[in-house]
């Protein structure tokens, strides 16, 4: 009998210390960190979850401890009491989390009915997953970053046909109330001062927000998730969504970066919400796709305005003026035969109307009209100009430049004083994200965004290192004018640089720079002429009232002949009013050369003048520079 009971108490033990074990395996597992999204804090490295509320944790220690949380969860799952803001049993409230100990412990729970869960997933029939990237609007570089969400990709009969526009997409975003002041705005955006919510919504919804009301083209990346892995993302949607938040950060737990963590829970395998300090939607595209094996199909899906764009492009000259003329009302739709005019008069009508919203006119409306029954009269003809492969694909973010940039450029400033001149050393470091020089490939044609670089100089003759720039944020919009557009170009700059026109051991200022202009495009849509008329301050202790301020003008070209080089040739007059004891007007000449050699390299040779506008084109600063750019 005792030998009986030894041997009941022997392995109930064995028992109990092998649930043990497992247990403290699975919560040291990556699955398991996916699903609660445990990272290592900073800067002790101590595990944390970025769940931000508190009832997504059923143990008080659970934000911190894997192993107390697990634990926690599983006794849970079998207790009768409702959680979260829909008052659900726990295995409603957390069926991924469910899903996964039941599988992994093998736990012998009887599983409860979950009808509001249930509800769910028949509106959103998961069955598979394609991230969808939109592009910048025009003539707006802020919105250079994009946007990223998921499409929840309908279970479909057999033979019925896929219509993705009913599919479902997920975003995440920052919960912001409509009259929210912009400076609070900006404070609370990079302090985590918002609850970032997932939502849900029709495709057509997104499509009809980006493509349409916003002129945004749209990529979409199918993913290799199967039918069971992309039930569990959805899941884990649902677990958050009804039951936590997550602090929202701009740079790093942003839109993008959250939907990176969904994917993770879904393939724990996939590494790609790791990113060392900012998260921009361009590079988790890219970060998806260079995953092997993670994407199986990509697909463009043109913007309203480059499907307006391309009608007008591929007119002859006659029938450009014909549509000149129907634009501005000079003739009436009546006497238009030929259909690709009206067809490219209704699309201009429609962009315009997603424009203007409220203002389009009641006789723009009235034109529409008319076009629309003009056009009816012809009936379908063979090719409209409309096809999407018809349309350049120049805008797919993955194939872009990446946004770090560090840089080595050795080079020869000569001036006019003898202890200035000689040769330099310069190393520089750029965060984001891209300049009018660069490869447009997967960016908006000539738009520059750039925040924030810093560069360093060592004159060897002088042995003399000094911050040659820091540039806090430079955004350049060129937008060419054409007869179906109008828009201005513009410019804003603020930062640190060392003014040619001063001493170099004391020429330092900060400087805020704005102002508008005109483009315009000149053989082909690749190359660009633009004038700007902007407006300076700069700071500095070398002045006599401690600042100098004054207008400036700008021309200059860019020409890219090829997909890979480009080259700009600029000229810029500087006023530098109320000063008495410099010369007036000084003139400033820039030729510049890029070359992309890959997604990573490329190569810039600089050349540039300064001058007194009173003095010889060479009785002022030269500077020559080479640069080797590697972009990571």
């Amino acid at each position: 009998m005792k030998t009986l009971v030894l041997s009941l108490l022997i392995v109930s033990y064995s028992t109990v210390g092998f649930s043990l074990s497992r247990e403290a395996e699975i919560a040291e597992s990556p699955q398991w960190h996916r699903l609660m999204h445990y990272l290592p804090s900073f800067p002790f490295g101590k595990i944390k979850s970025q769940v931000d509320g508190s009832e997504f944790f059923f143990s008080p220690e659970g934000k911190t401890n894997p192993l107390a949380e697990l634990q926690a969860s599983v006794e849970a799952f079998s207790k009768t009491m409702e959680i979260g803001k829909l008052k659900q049993h726990p295995q409603c409230a957390f069926p991924a989390r469910f899903a996964f100990l039941k599988k992994e412990l093998g736990l012998q729970i009887s599983e409860v009915k979950c009808p509001l869960l249930e509800d769910f997933m028949k509106r959103v029939e998961p069955h598979s997953v394609t991230l969808v990237f939109s592009s910048a609007y025009p003539n707006n570089p802020g919105s250079m970053f994009g946007h990223t969400f998921l499409r929840i990709n309908r279970k479909t009969k057999s033979k019925e046909k896929k219509m993705d526009i009913l599919d479902y997409g997920i975003s995440f975003a920052a919960s912001v109330g409509d009259d929210e002041n912009p400076l609070a705005f900006i404070v609370l955006g990079l302090t985590g001062g918002y609850r970032g919510q997932f939502s849900s919504v029709p495709y057509y919804v997104k499509v009809n927000e980006y493509s349409n009301a916003e002129s945004r083209d749209v990529w979409e990346y199918d993913l290799n998730l199967n039918e069971e892995e992309t039930r569990s993302l959805v899941n884990h949607v649902w677990e958050i969504e009804t039951n936590s938040y997550f602090d929202y950060y701009f740079f790093d737990e942003n839109c993008a970066y959250e939907l990176m963590t969904l994917l993770e829970v879904a393939k724990p395998e996939w590494n790609i919400s790791n990113f060392p300090i900012y998260v921009i939607p361009s590079e988790t595209v890219k970060k998806v796709t260079n995953t092997p094996g993670a994407v199986t199909h990509v697909r463009f899906r043109p913007s309203l305005r480059k499907k307006m764009l391309q009608k007008a492009q591929t007119l002859s000259s006659p029938q450009k003026e014909q549509l000149k003329s129907l634009l501005s009302k000079k003739i009436e739709p009546e006497t238009v035969a030929d259909p690709f005019v009206l067809d490219a008069a209704i699309a201009n009508l429609f962009y315009e109307k997603q424009e203007k919203a409220a203002k389009f006119s009641e006789k723009d409306k009235a034109l529409q009209a008319s076009l629309l029954i003009q056009r009816s009269k012809m009936g379908k003809i063979a090719d409209a100009g409309d096809s999407p492969t018809t349309i350049e694909e120049e805008t797919r973010p993955d194939l872009g430049h990446y946004s770090y940039r560090a840089s080595l450029s050795p080079g020869y400033l000569g001036s006019p004083s003898a202890q200035d001149p000689g040769f330099f050393q310069e190393v520089g470091i750029k965060s984001a994200y891209h300049d009018l020089l660069n490869k447009d490939l997967g960016f908006i044609r000539n738009s520059q965004i750039d925040f924030p670089n810093i560069y360093f100089r060592y004159y060897p003759e002088r042995q003399a290192f000094q911050l040659e720039k820091l540039e806090l944020l430079h955004i350049t919009s060129l937008f060419p004018l054409s007869f179906i557009e109008k828009r201005p170009s513009w410019k804003v700059q603020l930062g640190y640089l060392r003014a040619r026109d001063l001493n170099l051991d004391r020429s330092g200022v900060f400087r805020i720079e704005t102002g508008l202009g005109a483009s315009i495009g000149f053989l082909g849509e690749r190359n660009v002429l633009y004038f700007l008329a902007l407006g300076y301050i700069d700071g500095s202790t070398h002045f006599i009232r401690g600042f100098r301020l004054g207008p400036k003008l700008q021309l200059a070209s860019i020409l890219n002949p090829f997909e890979n080089y480009k080259t700009r040739l600029s000229s810029t007059l500087m006023w530098d009013l109320f000063q008495s004891d410099r010369p007036g007007q000084m003139f400033q000449w820039d030729w510049e050369h890029a070359l992309s050699l890959n997604q990573s390299w490329e190569a810039r040779l600089s050349m540039g003048v300064w001058h007194a506008a009173s003095e010889s084109f060479f009785s002022g600063f030269q500077e020559a520079k080479l640069s080797l750019n590697y972009y990571f």
